[in-house]
């Protein structure tokens, strides 16, 4: 038995046999070896372009919140001060503080004396809607990385935030949209000023959570996409 198996081991066919399948094995293993740091690899790239999108998304965002806050303040002192009948009846001091805080946002056409230093001002609203922006936050990271086969290296919790985040986006961009829509719509300025107040106080408020939303995962993108 022990001379049947020294001539196996050495007769030239086992040995060929032998080193085919080492070579075999070996490929398969370094093959795989390069498949998985290549698939590593391009999911560090991928969220790293994501991380990008996220950073500029969150320079977008402040802006537009900041401009956001800036026109509220004007409209919400107008609409404050109507009254019932849609006069304007403010201190003339105040007028003055708001038109300088607000150049040009109103058309004054004239101004009768109500009691003392109250005056009812007449004219017409002038925002530049222009000065409200549109909001354009982009998603084609994570949309690309998405439908790839790379989402399934990735933990849940990751997936999760990210997907938190681009929804949160669409809905800021959709209630940006129906807010200048609503802007330059032909509801009586009373009855605007409500919608738009209510509208503006939504948009801020979804704003103010996808800000948040930013923040932490670029604080905590470590942790959550592992």
């Amino acid at each position: 038995m022990r001379r049947f198996l020294t001539k196996l081991l050495t007769n030239s066919w086992t040995v060929t046999l032998v080193a085919t399948m080492i070579g075999v094995f070996a490929g398969i293993y370094l093959n795989n070896l390069y498949s998985n740091r290549s698939i590593l690899q391009n999911r560090a790239n991928a969220l790293a372009q994501i991380n990008n999108e996220v950073e500029k998304n969150r320079e977008i965002l402040k802006k537009s919140l900041e401009a956001h806050r800036y026109y509220k303040g004007g409209l919400s002192f107008l609409f404050r001060h109507l009254n019932e009948d849609e006069d304007l009846i403010v201190h003339r001091d105040t007028m003055e503080i708001f038109r300088e805080t607000f150049p040009n946002a109103l058309l004054l056409s004239d101004s009768t004396q109500v009691s003392g230093d109250l005056f009812n001002y007449e004219g017409e609203l002038n925002f530049d809607i222009k000065g409200i922006p549109s909001i354009e936050l982009s998603n084609v990271a994570w949309e690309t990385f998405k439908a790839s086969n790379l989402a399934s290296t990735v933990n849940f919790d990751c997936l999760y935030q990210l997907e938190l985040l681009n929804r949160l986006q669409e809905r800021v961009r959709v209630e940006n949209d129906k807010l200048i829509r609503m802007f330059v719509g032909e509801a009586e300025m009373g009855e605007r000023g409500v919608l738009l107040t209510a509208k503006w106080n939504l948009l801020l408020e979804l704003e103010d959570s996808l800000l948040a939303l930013y923040d932490d995962f670029i604080e905590n993108k470590g942790s959550y996409c592992k």
